[in-house]
């Protein structure tokens, strides 16, 4: 256990951290950490690239690798047992190139060191001395973007971390499937509070936000508004997205019926991959964005 805690804080330590290259410098603004365990980590890390020499030593750079449909150029930090994900960073120099999502605008190489903040690296000290102890926050911004697994409990737990100035305001935090919703729909998101992606965001909201709080099933009376919206906009809708939220919603309809409620992981299981994957088609759209805020913010 004390393992896993350790391994859950790292994405802080990293948040803030910058990372050199021969030629170029990052600045990392958002972290997700996997373990290696399947125990532990449903979604855990798989790739042998960039596991160190030793439990003690770390190992940076960027490597080549899928990414569900696509090569990309991914900046990973690699401990023993677990890994670092970068999914925003920032070149350092005259221009602000931000890339968001794993994927970054560097060729494949390996750092030659890293430089973390000294406030991070006292936090993560604080943490491994009193590892059983630690309390991870609660916020729906804090889970890594993930479209499967929803049956278990580590798809929904918060192993990201921002640097500060990202978490004042969720339009600088980049978009998942959980905070989709959560991006206004009069900006230039690309996105409406009344669409399909927008609608199946808000019931995977509800599902993830009960297993942060702890909560083994969600009552009917928390779907209620989500549930009005849908019917209320599903009206004479055909399309392909909007017949996979319509067959979600049938399922949970049957399972409010008969019980007043539903087991959170059970029916997240079962259900929520395809609302999930409509939800996510839109992320990069409302990425797109983020970036110009990001900028803005930065400057």
């Amino acid at each position: 256990m004390a393992i896993l805690k350790r391994n859950i804080n790292i994405h802080k330590l990293h948040a803030g951290a910058v990372v050199h290259f021969e030629d170029k410098s990052l600045l990392l603004l958002t972290c997700e950490v996997y373990c290696r365990f399947k125990s532990a980590d449903a979604h855990s890390e798989t790739s042998m690239k960039y596991i160190p020499a030793s439990k003690q030593s770390l190992l940076a750079g960027i490597c080549e690798e899928s990414d569900v449909y696509e090569v990309k150029n991914k900046l990973k930090t690699g401990g023993y047992h677990m890994n670092v994900l970068s999914i925003m960073s920032v070149e350092i120099g005259s221009h602000l190139d931000v890339n968001i999502r794993p994927s970054t605008n560097l060729s494949p190489s390996t750092a030659l060191s890293i430089i973390y903040p000294e406030s991070n690296i006292r936090e993560h000290k604080e943490t491994m001395e009193a590892a059983m102890e630690y309390i991870i926050e609660y916020n729906i911004n804090y889970i890594r973007q993930l479209v499967s697994g929803f049956g278990n409990i580590s798809t929904h737990k918060p192993y990201r971390a921002s640097i500060d100035l990202l978490e004042k305001h969720e339009t600088l935090m980049p978009a998942t499937v959980f905070n989709l919703c959560d991006f206004p729909g009069n900006g230039n998101y690309g996105v409406s509070d009344v669409s399909v992606s927008v609608l199946c965001s808000r019931f995977l909201n509800l599902i993830a936000s009960n297993v942060l709080l702890n909560l083994p099933n969600i009552s009917k009376a928390r779907f209620n508004d989500t549930l009005v919206t849908f019917r209320a906009c599903y009206n004479k809708q055909t399309t392909e997205q909007w017949n996979i939220l319509s067959k979600f919603v049938h399922a949970l309809q049957i399972a409010l019926d008969s019980n007043n409620e539903v087991d959170t992981l059970s029916f997240g299981k079962k259900h929520a991959g395809n609302p999930a994957d409509v939800a996510g088609s839109r992320l990069s759209t409302v990425n797109k964005q983020l970036k110009e805020n990001v900028k803005t913010a930065i400057i």
